[in-house]
């Protein structure tokens, strides 16, 4: 999308983040996990995120 990029055409910290957590998701819901997550009322927690 148009706004997910700063003036010098970057993502931005936030942005990635959160495509990061989407990407995420679309992987638990392809690999079947998110079955069985929710099958066994877990919750996917992210303990620690390093971004350089």
């Amino acid at each position: 999308m148009p706004n997910d990029l700063d003036v010098n055409m970057h993502v931005n910290n936030g942005r990635y983040l959160t495509l990061c957590d989407l990407t995420r998701v679309d992987f638990f819901v392809r690999s079947g996990i998110a079955g069985l997550m929710l099958k066994h009322k877990w919750s996917p927690i992210i303990a620690e995120h390093t971004m350089t």
